[in-house]
């Protein structure tokens, strides 16, 4: 086998499958010489003499390979093929070999003959692989293509790869994909065996390939050659390299010549009649045109394009197995193209291009991220374009896979415009429990994988067992048995990126509906659920997403806004009738009368004048009462605002959870309840309100706001509703239940540069009459008239005793008694002193006293006003 054994090291150059050095352990030497019945003491003498007269060390033996590597290149290898024998009373191929349209990525493009071979290569293009697969296969014989470079664009990156690979198979030679072997531009041969975790890479397995040169790939498959079962390349007309074996699970198969390149133009000669061979070999050899009937294979017929062109819409919910289904559908109908974002993402992976940002929240399956470091691939949609463009031009059918996309109207119609009349337009609605078919499709699946990846499990077990190679744990563990059950409807992921991203659903959620006929659709199938049961099983679908996710292009309606504006001109009446009745009430107070009892709420016909003389429902309201108010309103006209907006009565409410983004969208405020109610959780403040607002589960699953209220209630029911909680704290904090007294923040106003502004001291300063000043004495009685009282409404002056029968109040200092002057007319100077009343005195005739009017008091009674 051309293995060399130097210090128990084996040197394998059985067709370059073994690349690296490896150490051999006795036991398989001792199992060789078993085999060929040496004796075993006899060998490990040979042994022992061997390693005491070679002292060779690996990496001199790697290096004096690679120099004799080098020169042997210099020297033309052996050729073992021989001529062609003639093959008398066999018949030939009828059809014309050429490549594929169904097996070939949506850029490439042919001539009509086949010979010349192109792609796209703009508009990001030009930084994917381009594959595509010959529609005849060779399953016998030996046969021969030829390929040359007929055009490498300048500027950008080219890349070359041919061999072959199965029908079905991945088109992107060299991938790790165990279906196919090749060769590259620079010589390498690249195949890969099932058990392997990645491709195995023979390099420098021929000559390095120059533009120009004619590319001979001499398949040969005859049992009874020197080279059977392997694959050669010639390099205008010279062998470049030994002979290639394929690996053993590809051995009677039938393989398809296949291409994937990038930013090249090549010719491509199947040796039609006229042409012939383009360079002649050292031997004679039948070309792929030449192929007799019984070593070919063409395509299945189910692969082949049909008469009837069809596009075909699969339509379905995130999560319910909507890309399951497209896979099952694919190998069922092997003859659509699937075209969609992630077979698109699938081709830039393929081609080597790897993300370099991280994934961001709206990477999904239907729309996975392009965070390629190409701009030009960034521009996704001209990308579809040209794929549809692509597909319209080879009149192929088409499984136009995008999820979220298919469940909207204006979108399903917008790709159907795009297909001409005579193409056939199908819907497929897979929606609700799959059918009994399509879950034991699944299971048998699950099923198959599991097998698949237990025997490579095993298989790469007994290699190492037979080459006493150590395997990590983690190669060695077989994996986990798969729970199938009746339950089983999908296939397992093996990620957890979803369907859809969460915020390209709170976009279009709302607006999914089911296709029908008058769209444009030729038909419609109803796979899993009839028409009726599907339609509500999509009604379901969304009311449960609506209290879940945030619906992202919400706007307030125009019944909020006409509530909204009705809610500010009543809350400005409120406002202005409360200041007016309270200066009113505090007059009366200070006048010595008395306000009149409670109001009976059932008797009352206006808030505004509850008792027929003016005195409103709300004249008691106190800073924690308004805000009860504000907050009981706005929130109940949220929610039912929020139900109508979202296009669906049968919303339950509000998702708790959501409550602050829709109160910051519909009020263009920021919702800060600590800040002003003193809660935070959502519970605590429903709870403080004491209605209309309750939290209710729907279906077990979520909590949602609603209000106990319809929706038009009158805004005077709300001020009715405060009320009564007014008064029923009242009785609770009389009865001594200290609980039911509010206690909310108020707002700090802020001084000029942001500070907070210092408290105000309000100083009351006791006005002292001049002696024998009627009107003054007059003015601090209890029955003067209300005009003259309401002069200074904010401070009440206190009555001084008269001469001789009073002392002249005193600060809080102690201070010198003094005498008061006496002197008619002058004012008496009176010095702070705390806020307290001072007992009226009798009139006393003599001078006016008159009121000091500073401005303290006049800023008081402006701040009392505004309060």
């Amino acid at each position: 086998q051309g293995a060399v054994l130097v210090q128990g090291v084996l040197l394998n150059h059985d067709f370059g499958w073994q690349c690296e050095w490896r150490r051999v352990p006795c036991s398989w030497l001792t199992a060789m010489a078993a085999e060929e019945d040496v004796e075993l003491d006899e060998l490990e003498v040979e042994v022992e003499e061997a390693e005491e007269e070679l002292d060779v060390d690996i990496e001199d033996a790697v290096e004096d390979d690679e120099t004799a590597r080098g020169e042997s290149s210099k020297v033309p290898l052996e050729e073992m093929e021989r001529d062609e024998p003639p093959c008398k009373g066999a018949s030939g191929i009828k059809h014309t070999v050429a490549f594929s349209d169904m097996e070939a990525t949506p850029d490439v493009f042919s001539s009509g003959d086949g010979t010349v071979v192109s792609s796209l290569q703009q508009h990001g293009f030009q930084h994917l692989l381009s594959a595509v697969r010959a529609d005849t296969g060779i399953k016998a014989g030996r046969y021969l293509i030829e390929l040359r470079i007929l055009e490498a664009p300048l500027g950008a990156a080219q890349e070359l790869r041919f061999g072959l690979s199965t029908a079905g198979s991945s088109l992107f030679l060299g991938d790790g994909s165990a279906e196919n072997v090749c060769f590259n531009s620079e010589g390498d041969y690249i195949a890969t065996d099932p058990w392997q975790t990645s491709p195995f890479v023979h390099a420098k397995a021929c000559k390095r390939i120059q533009s120009g040169q004619v590319i001979g790939m001499l398949v040969n498959l005859n049992s009874g050659s020197a080279n059977a079962n392997t694959v050669s390349v010639f390099l205008d007309g010279e062998r470049a390299g030994p002979p290639q074996p394929f690996p053993s699970h590809l051995r009677g198969k039938v393989l398809f010549p296949t291409l994937a390149f990038r930013n090249l133009t090549l010719v491509v000669n199947f040796g039609a009649r006229k042409t012939g061979q383009l360079r002649a070999l050292p031997f004679t050899c039948r070309m792929f045109a030449d192929m007799l009937e019984f070593d070919s294979s063409r395509l299945e017929p189910s692969t082949a394009p049909r008469e009837v062109r069809e596009i075909v819409i699969p339509v379905g919910l995130p999560g319910e197995g909507l890309f399951d289904f497209a896979s099952k559908f694919l190998e069922k109908h092997p003859h659509f193209n699937e075209l969609s974002e992630r077979k698109i993402a699938e081709w830039c992976h393929k081609s080597g291009l790897r993300s370099k940002a991280k994934l961001s929240k709206g990477h999904s399956r239907d729309r996975p991220d392009f965070a390629f470091d190409q701009p030009e691939l960034h521009d996704r949609q001209m990308l579809r374009d040209a794929v549809l463009q692509r597909a319209h031009l080879r009149g192929t059918s088409c499984l136009a896979l995008e999820l979220s996309a298919g469940l909207l109207r204006s979108e399903r119609q917008a790709l159907l415009r795009q297909f001409p009349k005579a193409c056939k337009k199908v819907a497929i609605v897979a929606i609700g429990e799959p059918s009994d078919a399509f879950k034991q499709w699944v299971r048998k699946r699950i099923k198959s994988e599991h097998e698949t990846k237990v025997a490579i499990v095993q298989k790469r077990k007994d290699i190492a067992e037979a080459s006493g190679e150590d395997l990590a744990p983690e190669d060695m563990e077989l994996p986990p048995e798969p729970v199938i059950d009746k339950n089983t409807w999908l296939l397992p992921r093996e990620d957890d990126v979803p369907d859809v991203s969460e915020e390209t659903l709170g976009q279009h959620y709302v607006n999914y509906t089911l296709p029908g006929l008058d769209e444009g659709f030729d038909e419609v199938i109803y796979e899993w659920l009839p028409e009726k049961e599907a339609t509500e099983h999509l009604r379901k679908w969304v009311l449960d997403r609506k209290t879940n996710l945030i619906i992202e292009n919400l706007q307030p309606g125009s019944w909020f806004q006409s509530r909204l504006e009705d809610w500010h001109n009543l809350r400005k009446e409120l406002r202005q009738n409360h200041q007016s009745y309270g200066k009113q009430k505090k007059i009366i107070e200070e006048a010595g009368g008395e306000v009149d009892e409670p109001i009976d709420l059932s008797e009352v016909e206006s808030i505004h004048d509850a008792d027929g003389s003016g005195a409103p429902i709300y004249g008691d309201f106190k800073y924690e009462d308004w805000m009860l108010l504000a907050w009981r309103l706005e929130l109940h006209l949220l929610v039912h605002a929020f139900v109508q907006d979202c296009g669906d009565l049968d919303c339950p409410g509000m998702p708790a959870k959501h409550v602050a983004h829709y109160y910051q969208l519909y009020y263009k405020s920021s919702y800060n309840p600590q800040a002003r109610l003193g809660k935070d959780n959502l519970p605590e403040i429903v709870k403080l309100l004491k209605g209309p607002l309750e939290l209710h589960e729907h279906q077990g699953k979520v909590t949602v706001l609603r209000s106990t209220l319809e929706k038009d209630t009158p805004l005077k029911d709300f001020v009715m509703g405060v009320e009564k909680y007014r008064r029923d704290r009242g009785r609770r904090i009389g009865a001594g239940d200290e609980s039911a007294r509010l206690n909310f923040p108020r707002p700090v106003a802020k001084a000029k540069g942001g500070k907070s502004a210092p408290p105000v001291v309000i100083v009351k300063r006791p006005l002292q009459p001049d002696v024998g000043d009627e009107k003054a004495a007059k003015r601090l009685r209890p029955e003067a008239t209300m005009a003259s009282v309401a002069k200074s409404p904010a401070v009440k002056p206190p009555a001084a005793k008269p001469a001789g029968l009073a002392k002249a109040p005193v600060a809080k200092e102690p201070a010198a008694k003094a005498p008061l002057p006496k002197t008619p007319g002058a004012k008496v100077p009176t010095a702070k002193v705390a806020v307290g009343k001072t007992a009226p005195g009798p009139k006393a005739p003599g001078t006016k006293a008159p009121v000091a009017k500073t401005p303290l008091v006049k800023t008081y009674q402006k701040r009392n006003i505004e309060a």
